[in-house]
């Protein structure tokens, strides 16, 4: 089967949730990344902006680093106020495993991360793969900001321990954990990562110097939150099937900066969002035309028109079914946390598994059925196929499809 480039000189590939395909070992090293503790803090004290401030400072730090690709969190906890419910940080860092920079696994779930974990000083590595300054340092930096409770849950609203949902640089307090797993005692609240003391210092216990003054900088834990793959997996599934030679801009040096640069361009055809595709002085965005391009080229569609229109269907269809998945998390508002609609969510999800699982996944058995339980379109596999495969094995992991992973021909 021909390659990418015999068909274009090089094919760019802009994914922001593309699996990693780095071209080298350091670039894959670090888009591998999904835990890491921040090099520095943000500089304003426990003031992060509250959860949303904090999680973009854990992005953007990720982004520099190459690993921007995944959706970060800070492992934070905020307390009940102002008729918002508490925010459990176990809740909103996703499932694991997540590993360092180095490719070390600190937690393969979220109860390990809160039992057994393998979290010391030489594994908690910062975004840059560094080994920070823990007890014996100078200085000594090994206070990283939680606001949780040992098992990661929120603390009761009756005493500040979040100083004030991560809003005060002055007056309040926050619990901190220590990553080098040392204190001044040797017991369970000097060896915890996540919860060892409370803030305190001559400013009200939320300042930078009250930070620095026991032993911390602001500094956080950062999780990869995103154990679902985003669009470009797709697309990727494809290009690997076709044994296609491309890169990932997303993942090289600027790839993002020229990314959006082609997303914000004036003129010619610009994308509205990624994954999109360039191929010579082609861009083509949208998953489902990025693959109707694709599969003509790779033999991954059918070579009369009228195939290629009824796998491009059936692409469509599994458009549909994905933003049917991913707004069972956000009912309301795809720009709104998850806590912050998490009743509604729940009762979407409840229709959603109800009705429309069935719905979907009835058809495609079907499809399947009346072609012998190969391949959707008859025996040859289409790209919708691949699809097909990450819906079921990724994303919804429904037991009731009887779909078998397609053999690779790479």
């Amino acid at each position: 089967m021909p390659t990418f480039a015999k068909i274009v000189s090089r094919a760019s590939f802009a994914a922001a949730a593309l699996a990693v395909l780095a071209a080298q070992p350091a670039q894959a090293q670090s888009a591998n990344t999904s835990f890491f503790v921040t090099s520095n803090g943000i500089g304003n004290g426990a003031n992060l902006g509250g959860l949303a401030g904090a999680d973009n400072y854990c992005q953007t730090l990720a982004q520099a680093a190459g690993a921007g690709a995944k959706t970060w969190r800070a492992y934070l906890s905020t307390q009940a106020a102002d008729g918002k419910p508490a925010v459990n940080a176990r809740e909103r860092i996703g499932k694991g495993p997540w590993q360092n920079s180095k490719g070390v696994v600190v937690a393969k779930d979220v109860a390990e991360l809160h039992g057994a974990n393998n979290l010391t000083k030489q594994t908690a590595l910062s975004e840059k793969g560094d080994v920070l300054n823990g007890r014996g340092d100078t200085p000594n930096r090994h206070d990283v900001l939680t606001g949780s409770q040992a098992d990661g849950t929120a603390f009761a609203a009756a005493e500040d321990r979040t100083c004030k949902n991560w809003t005060s640089s002055t007056q309040g307090s926050a619990m901190v954990g220590h990553f080098d797993r040392l204190g001044l005692r040797d017991d369970d609240a000097s060896k915890s990562w996540n919860s060892s003391h409370p803030s305190r210092g001559p400013e009200g216990g939320c300042s930078q110097a009250d930070l620095k003054s026991t032993g911390g900088d602001g500094l956080l834990y950062c999780f990869a939150a995103n154990y679902i793959q985003g669009r470009g997996e797709y697309v990727r599934l494809a290009l690997e099937e076709a044994g296609a030679d491309y890169a990932d801009a997303a993942r090289s040096e600027r790839g993002m900066a020229a990314m959006i640069g082609m997303m914000e361009a004036r003129s010619g055809t610009p994308p509205f969002a990624p994954p999109f595709l360039k191929a010579g002085k082609l861009v083509i965005g949208q998953t489902a035309n990025i693959l109707l391009y694709l599969g003509s080229r790779h033999g991954l569609a059918p070579k009369a028109e009228a195939g290629r229109l009824w796998v491009h269907q059936l692409q469509l269809t599994i458009a549909d079914f994905v933003l049917e998945i991913h707004d069972t998390h956000h009912p309301i508002g795809v720009s709104l946390y998850y806590e912050d609609q998490r009743a509604p969510a729940k009762k979407r999800t409840g229709e959603f598994w109800k009705e429309r699982v069935p719905k979907y996944l009835g058809y495609f058995e079907r499809l399947l059925q009346s072609h012998g339980g190969a391949c959707l379109t008859g025996r040859r596999l289409t790209y919708v196929d691949l699809s097909l495969f990450q819906i079921v094995d990724r994303e919804t992991q429904y037991q009731g499809l009887s779909l078998k992973r397609p053999a690779h021909r790479v």
